[in-house]
């Protein structure tokens, strides 16, 4: 059976090779000519032009009125005209992009804001907006082309040094795209050592360590930023990566206590889960196996699909013995797959199937901008503002869907071939198991002798210290990691 857990330690090619990436110790660059020790700088804040306004914005903001500072910044935005006109244009476009971030659209927001940026280049507004770019593109997935060319083509004079690690962070990775290693050191060395792009470069350094093939000292990088003063999404990003250290060699237990609660984006949960039933398995604790493949199929990981867990089901089940169950699963797999297999079968377009297409986009590589999309789609879904130019602004965003879900498919043409030959080599896999399922049931003596006094735990009726309640077709999303299959061994 093949363990298709994958490590991802590969993002692009810039970060194979060691010598273009220097090494981190302690929180610092070596070879740095910068000084990271200095004191850290006060948050930014925006020093408005027009006062009275901007009082106004900041005060419904503070009190998370955001719906009202919306208004005033859709107001204010109909009043602006042109550069030149008026002292503070662009001032109603950066009060729109806060509070739509703060309602929960950090897509549109963060499209406006850039859009704000390259207009109002060295100017107050332009400063804020790029600080409006800066908090978003931390906490949410992007369009990495668009911030890379919006930061590295423009010349923003002395901004902000949080605002300054970030776009020299940009500059210094096209230039080590680009093979200009020495360019790159310049950018880097301006990236304040307390700023989150420090602690981003830091761990694309611990999966460059994993791809040249030195996990102990990817460990000891993730472990780094896995505790202390690091951001939230680096800290849950390193302790995925340290679970798929510990699973490679086989210490099944820590992997899985790391697995758990983690905090990421959908496609990556699912693709978690799936590492966890793997664990479990591993572990010989078919039950909890079970139960998470359960969790795997449901709705919520829709878009981290995988044959892999049909394949590690009907080995679980083979393993105790269920052969009528390794058939249902069995014909579960062909059901869910047959319209790929047939999109395979007469050499149609394979990008047009959604299975083969969401399959792809788990790759590493496409996944952040499949996350921008789906983000994209949801904020779609939830607009319900009328006032006209917020109607431009959301149909804005429908033609940069569009852009980017042809740019993905291009570049992901590649995955997704090799996703449409593992799912005809997982059919293999299936009718093989199958296969080997059937003669088992003939065998007079059948038993792995280790499982034969395999059985989950007990339902108990007389004590109420443990509730087991059935599941019906609906999942709960806070359950998602306690789901049981209760099973037993019928080997013989």
């Amino acid at each position: 059976m093949r363990v298709l857990v994958t490590i991802l330690a590969v993002f692009v090619s810039l970060w194979v090779r060691s010598k273009e990436i220097p090494q981190l110790e302690g929180g610092r660059i070596e070879g740095s000519p910068m000084d990271f020790q200095s004191p850290i700088p006060e948050p930014f804040r925006y020093d408005p032009l027009e006062q009275n306004f901007w009082k106004r914005v900041a005060d419904r903001i503070e009190q998370q009125d955001f719906a009202s500072a919306l208004e005033l910044g859709v107001e204010r935005w109909g009043e602006e005209r042109p550069k030149g006109e008026t002292l503070a244009f662009g001032e109603g476009q950066l009060a729109v992009a806060m509070a739509l971030r703060y309602l929960g659209f950090p897509a549109t927001a963060l499209q406006l804001s850039i859009d704000l940026a390259r207009k109002q280049i060295g100017s107050r507004v332009g400063e804020a907006a790029l600080s409006e770019i800066n908090e978003i593109i931390q906490e949410h997935d992007y369009d990495d082309l668009e911030i890379e060319d919006l930061l590295s083509a423009g010349e923003f004079g002395e901004v902000h040094p949080h605002i300054q690690s970030m776009i020299s962070y940009f500059r210094g990775m096209q230039q080590l795209r680009l093979g200009f290693s020495e360019w790159s050191e310049k950018e880097f060395s301006r990236v304040r050592n307390d700023s989150f792009w420090a602690f981003q470069r830091k761990y694309l350094t611990a999966l460059g360590e994993v791809a040249r093939g030195r996990s102990e000292a990817a460990t000891a990088l993730f472990e780094d930023l896995s505790a202390g003063d690091v951001p939230f999404k680096i800290v849950n990003l390193s302790k995925l990566q340290r679970a798929r250290l510990l699973f490679e060699k086989g210490e099944f237990q820590n992997s899985y206590e790391l697995y758990k609660g983690l905090v990421l984006p959908l496609r990556e949960k699912g693709r978690v889960v799936l590492e966890m039933a793997w664990s479990q398995y591993y572990l010989k604790n078919y039950s909890e196996a079970l139960g998470l493949i359960e969790s795997f199929k449901s709705p919520y990981f829709e878009a981290s699909l995988s044959s892999e867990a049909y394949l590690l089901e009907m080995v679980i089940y083979k393993e105790l013995c269920h052969y009528r169950k390794v058939n249902l699963v069995a014909s579960e797999f062909r059901s869910r797959f047959q319209s790929s297999m047939e999109q395979i079968d007469r050499r149609l377009d394979l990008s047009l199937n959604s299975i083969i297409l969401r399959s792809a986009l788990k790759h590493m590589q496409y996944q952040p901008l499949a996350n921008y999309v789906h983000q994209i789609r949801d904020e779609r879904r939830r607009w319900k503002f009328s006032e006209p130019i917020l109607t431009g602004l959301r149909d804005r965003m429908n033609g940069k869907e569009l852009e980017v879900v042809k740019r993905v498919k291009f570049v992901a043409s590649e995955q997704v071939q090799l996703v449409a030959e593992d799912i005809l080599d997982s059919l293999e896999q299936v009718m093989f198991t199958e296969y080997v399922a059937s003669l088992d049931q003939l065998r007079v003596s059948r038993a792995n002798r280790s499982l034969l006094a395999y059985n989950s735990e007990d339902v108990p009726h007389l004590s109420f210290n443990k509730t087991f309640w059935p599941i019906n077709g609906e999942h709960w999303w806070d359950e998602i990691e306690s789901y049981r299959v209760l099973t037993e061994s019928r080997c013989q």
